[in-house]
């Protein structure tokens, strides 16, 4: 996946998780999914990491226009 490019800079994030293994009952795509989901909360907390790489947004998904 990746992020837009929201900074002034241009820089955009991508990132990719790749899981070897998971605990029985949990499928590969989930457990990985959960790692982004973790990078994405720790990116949203900081805020200048928000503020450089996450749209401002009103809503889930809504960009500022």
């Amino acid at each position: 996946g990746y992020l837009p490019a929201s900074s002034s800079s241009g820089v955009q994030l991508a990132f990719c998780a790749v899981v070897y293994a998971v605990p029985d009952r949990v499928h590969g795509a989930d457990a990985a999914g959960l790692l982004c989901a973790d990078v994405l909360t720790a990116i949203s907390a900081d805020a200048r990491l928000h503020g450089s790489y996450l749209p401002a947004s009103t809503a889930r998904g809504e960009e500022h226009r």
